[in-house]
């Protein structure tokens, strides 16, 4: 683990080393020797920081990664790309999908600074691919949520699923559990050069269909493939592909929401 200022970590198996990421001779000296890179630092979100702040910490920091990387023949590195760079997460003015199940074919139109960041950091890991011909996998993920997240979000999505922070991301989330596995997964993966995989939970925060949620509230919004009982209005296949597994834990799962008819994957 890499930090510019935390050092009480504690992990069995793991080490901790103080470095800028934002000082590429800093970074470079912690990382020699290392079979892979994941890069998780920067902003995930586009607060609390001034816009200029967010944008050059999360892309150069993204920057000087991959250029680690290249320099120390690193032959897998890994990092966190977002949702966000579709574009409807964080703009002032609602952005829609242009369809669903979205997939990595879907245009990228942010309309704000931290998905713009993203989408650099995309453009920056294909880039260094083409050439250094090592392996970089991008991971885009809406939500984040702890089992606290979940058990404080659900019920006010059963009130409210028009609520804007849920539906800017088609009332998507993953668990955190489970964004730990995927990057485990990607350092893993057996793919060569470029990978993309979106990764999102296997469910909404919804009780409630997901065809209804969009005909009720993106009725605008064409739905090129039929998406069943309360799964995602995400394409998967990606993480298939790259990870060879999609996330598996779901709310449903969780001791305060089980109930007899729930067969999703449980936490225990």
């Amino acid at each position: 683990m890499v930090d510019r200022s935390r050092q009480d970590f504690s992990v069995e198996g793991a080490a901790f080393a103080a470095a800028n990421l934002l000082d590429p001779e800093s970074f470079e000296g912690v990382c020699a020797g290392a079979d892979a890179l994941v890069h998780l630092a920067g902003y995930p979100a586009p607060t609390p920081a001034a816009p200029w702040q967010s944008f050059e910490l999360n892309v150069m920091t993204s920057f000087n990664a991959l250029a680690v990387a290249a320099r120390l023949r690193i032959p897998r590195s890994v990092h966190a790309s977002s949702a966000s760079a579709l574009g409807m997460a964080w703009a002032e003015e609602t952005q829609m999908p242009r369809y669903v199940p979205i997939d990595d074919n879907h245009p990228l139109t942010p309309a704000e600074h931290y998905g713009l960041s993203k989408c650099f950091t995309e453009l920056s890991a294909q880039s260094f691919v083409r050439e250094t011909h090592q392996s970089a996998i991008v991971l885009r993920f809406p939500r984040v949520m702890t089992t606290a997240d979940l058990e404080a979000t659900v019920p006010l999505v059963a009130e409210n699923p028009a609520d804007r922070t849920s539906m800017r991301d088609l009332w998507s989330y993953i668990h955190l559990d489970d964004i730990g596995s995927s990057f485990a997964d990607a350092v893993e993966s057996p793919l060569e050069g470029f990978g993309r995989a979106t990764v999102v939970a296997p469910d909404t925060l919804s009780r409630t269909p997901t065809s209804v949620l969009l005909s009720e509230h993106y009725p605008e919004v064409p739905v090129v493939r039929p998406i069943i009982g309360r799964a995602p209005a995400w394409d998967l296949e990606s993480a298939r592909s790259v990870l060879g597994r999609v996330p598996r834990l779901s709310w449903t799962g969780l001791p305060s929401f089980t109930s007899a008819n729930d067969h999703t994957r449980s936490f225990s």
